[in-house]
């Protein structure tokens, strides 16, 4: 190889993706199964629709998540890491506005011990007092630290100033920890981790015992409690917020953290898939506008990004940095200058070939293994779509024209429309 020659730049003319295979359980429970990869491990995602929006107030969904596996009645959370480390298996549990999943990563032939483990939890997970009493501890103390740095106060009054009281705006304070009852939990954890509302994602190198062991251990439970409660119709309205500009001044902070942005079209919409490619233009890689400008050029940050957020009920864009507070004022002013630029030009055709290689190249590792299709999948799981979107995405990638992102950028891109939100000095 002549490595003084630089490789030649091609555009990807067809993918084949491998899709998720749905079938159901005993129990009537689905799975989808994703057959991939030569390594024996596989990843195995129970999901149910436990996130905010199905609290009723506070840090419940969290806590009810996070304290899922530490412990039941048979086993302290000591002994229940102690034999997930003895398999060489690990499970990690998160929630989000809408879902709570628990993941499972183990060896295919330690899959049915650590399986009945993992189903133990979530049927009996016993919610000891003492471990929600750290978890509180911790939390508050994290949020105590975390209240003293710009950049979490910019994120925490953004969301505040873009969505209101909607819960997409809501961030924890103490005063919801010091709230949290064992209580609490018990109900969340009984009217929403239901076994007929559960969806089961299994991802690697699976074969027809596999699948015999998901069914016996997950395939065999019903359950008899009263019905999910489903969130309040009125989270999927979200009003729009006047444009506005918030400073929240920090004590002898060196930088100024900026956030800045508006509501957004989904991933549901027509349009999402264009704006990604002009988002990416704008701020959403290494090579783009905001970076040339504002950190290669003007040298007065590490990093800027744009970034489109999706959410089941609403989108938005949020462009986000921190500067020197001696240079703040320039910094703005540069952002919208080249939002004004993105609205007002279209983009030279070399950029944008550019921006559509990178896109292509990061689409394709996107792909690369059971993993990651299996978190691609979820994305479409997520927000009831098909795989036809990921052919439309890359469609768009191969014939998206600088006319079509300057229309684009007129209608989405108005800085007339902008919440603006700054935490400094």
């Amino acid at each position: 190889m002549n490595r003084t020659i630089q490789p030649q730049l091609k555009t990807i003319e067809q993918i084949k993706i491998i899709e998720a295979e749905k079938m159901l359980l005993d129990n009537g429970i689905p799975l989808y199964q994703i057959h991939a990869g030569t390594q024996e491990l596989i990843k195995i995602e129970i999901i149910f629709p436990a996130g905010d929006l199905h609290q009723p107030i506070g840090v419940i969904a969290s806590a009810t998540a996070h304290l899922i596996d530490d412990g039941t009645s048979k086993y302290t959370s000591a002994q229940i890491a102690e034999r997930f480390d003895f398999y060489g298996a690990s499970i990690e549990t998160g929630n989000d506005y809408h879902e709570c999943t628990i993941t499972l990563y183990v060896l295919n032939k330690y899959l049915e011990p650590c399986l009945q483990l993992l189903a133990e939890i979530i049927t009996e997970a016993a919610y000891p007092v003492t471990e929600i009493e750290s978890f509180v501890q911790r939390q508050k103390q994290n949020l105590i630290v975390n209240n003293e740095k710009v950049d979490y106060v910019a994120r925490k009054q953004f969301k505040q100033a873009l969505f209101g009281n909607h819960p997409y705006g809501a961030t924890p304070e103490l005063a919801d920890f010091d709230a949290l009852t064992r209580s609490d939990i018990l109900k969340l954890h009984s009217s929403n981790y239901q076994w007929q509302s559960a969806t089961i994602v299994a991802a690697g190198f699976i074969t027809p015992s596999i699948i015999q062991t998901i069914n016996k251990y997950l395939g065999a439970f019903t359950s008899n409690t009263t019905p999910i409660v489903q969130p309040d119709a009125a989270f999927k309205t979200i009003a729009i917020p006047k444009p506005q500009q918030q400073y929240f001044k920090k004590e002898n902070a060196i930088q100024a953290a900026i956030r800045i942005g508006c509501l957004m079209v989904n991933r549901n919409h027509t349009d999402f898939k264009t704006l990604m490619v002009l988002n990416t233009a704008f701020g959403g890689y290494f090579g783009s506008r905001l970076m040339r400008n504002i950190r290669e050029d003007k040298g007065y940050t590490y990093g800027i990004n744009a970034s489109l957020v999706s959410n089941l009920n609403a989108g938005n864009l949020v462009i986000a940095t921190e500067v020197g507070q001696e240079v703040l004022a320039d910094a703005l002013e540069q952002i919208y200058f080249e939002m004004d630029r993105i609205t007002n030009e279209p983009l030279p055709d070399m950029e944008l070939d550019l921006v559509k290689q990178y896109m292509q190249g990061a689409f394709l590792r996107s792909l690369d293994g059971p993993f990651a299709l299996a978190q691609r999948f979820r994305t479409l799981l997520s927000n009831n779509l098909s795989y036809a979107y990921y052919y439309q995405y890359l469609e768009v990638l191969q014939n998206v024209t600088p006319g079509q992102l300057l229309a684009m950028a007129q209608k989405y891109f108005n800085k007339q429309n902008m919440v603006q939100v700054v935490a400094g000095g």
